[in-house]
């Protein structure tokens, strides 16, 4: 049977679902092979775990069902077939999730799980989305709610620590007891009922902002003659980080870097823009106005030297077409911003022509223009470096002084 022609299969569901005649679609061949690899290494490492202590088994059983609801006694098919999805791409869009072993003894399903599998179904219905669209979001969901999972534990786990020593090398190091991890399980299943709106507000806070850029964005093109991916991204970069933590335990880098990233964040949002990742010593951001990101750039560099102990920062913004995926942003544009960060000295702010031309007229900011400067992957690059004005005024694109060095 070629991919495309139907196949009807009587195969017997629980007795609740709607119809025990489904019709499913021979996926494509790369598909099959890909699910019967799948298949193989689940049953490779599905196998049975150590029995734990009837305790901790049953301590497990009742976090999971206070977060996801009771046990189902249905297997993955069934629940597949019960949503409407054909088996291959639910199993996809599980391991997606994150979720590698989602339904197999180790992880039965629970109600939480049946309430979500159909809402997949009904997102690919109501968008008109082909399943790597589909596995796009779940990849997406699954990256971000896992990072605030971990992150949430681990602060809950060092506050716990924290009552305990004075000292705080000896708080991070330190194993906790059985008694404070049951400390921290207990503090966050309480909180979890307060964090769950919290986290549907911010989204659908984030989402009409997001909505609202597709509106700006047609204005914008048409006043800046940019195209509709157009973004200006900086890149902040910590001078001499690996020289300046050499020495320090794994608190103090913890709490530097910490540091750095909550001034950063909180930098960025005010001026509108938004943190795209961190990474250590390194934050990329991105704004749909040059104006803003010059002024990141610049309240980074002052807020640094203002903070004993932190490391210079340097900042390099370009502006252009952007590809956006996940969430993270590639391109030209993206490799020139961190080029030019490369090339900028310590403490100071370094933009490309593209940058310039849309700041040459913005009162706040002094333009001065740098030899070219070959840049990897970029050859030989103009580059701006970027001051506070001292004057006011507006002015026009003759006030750029150059400077040759």
């Amino acid at each position: 049977m070629q991919y495309g022609d139907r196949e009807e299969k009587n195969i017997p569901t629980d007795p609740k679902t709607p119809s025990a005649t489904t019709t499913e679609v021979t996926p494509p061949r790369p598909y099959v092979v890909l699910h019967e690899t799948l298949r193989r290494i689940e049953d490779r490492y599905n196998k049975p775990t150590p029995l734990r202590t009837s305790d901790a088994a049953t301590r497990r059983a009742d976090i999971i069902g206070q977060l996801l609801g009771t046990e189902s006694p249905l297997r993955r098919r069934e629940v597949a077939r019960t949503a409407r999805l054909p088996f291959i791409t639910a199993r996809r869009v599980w391991h997606a999730l994150g979720f590698p072993e989602l339904g197999a003894r180790s992880m039965p399903f629970t109600q939480a799980d049946l309430n979500a599998i159909p809402d997949i179904a009904e997102l690919r219905r109501l968008t008109g989305m082909n399943d790597d669209l589909v596995l796009d979001i779940a990849r997406a969901i699954a990256r971000s709610t896992d990072r605030l999972a971990t992150w949430q534990t681990s602060l809950m786990m060092e506050l716990v620590a924290s009552r305990r020593h004075h000292d705080e090398q000896a708080r991070w190091t330190e194993q906790l007891t059985p008694q404070e991890r049951e400390t921290v399980i207990n503090r966050i299943l309480e909180a979890s009922s307060s964090i769950e709106p919290i986290l549907i507000y911010a989204w659908r806070r984030h989402l009409a902002a997001a909505l609202a850029q597709l509106v700006d964005d047609d204005e914008a093109t048409t006043k800046d003659g940019l195209p509709a991916n157009a973004r200006t991204i900086g890149f902040a970069d910590l001078v001499g980080f690996t020289s300046t933590v050499a020495n320090m335990n794994e608190r103090e880098i913890s709490t530097l870097v910490g540091e750095f990233e909550t001034l950063a964040s909180d930098i960025v949002t005010i001026h509108g823009g938004k943190i795209v990742k961190t990474i250590g010593d390194e934050i990329l951001f991105a704004c749909d106005r040059p104006a803003a990101a010059g002024a990141i750039g610049l309240d980074l560099i002052d807020a640094l030297h203002d903070m004993p102990g932190m490391p210079q920062l340097r900042v390099g913004i370009s502006t252009g077409a952007v590809v956006s995926q996940f969430g993270d942003v590639f391109g030209t544009t993206v490799n020139r911003a961190s080029r030019l960060t490369a090339a900028a000295e310590p403490g100071t702010v370094v933009i490309d022509t593209a940058t310039q031309t849309r700041l040459t007229t913005v009162s706040g900011f002094e333009l001065m223009q740098l030899e070219p400067t070959p840049l990897r992957g970029l050859g030989l690059t103009q580059m701006w470096a970027l001051r506070r004005s001292t004057t006011p005024k507006r002015r026009g694109p003759t006030d750029a002084r150059t400077v040759t060095e």
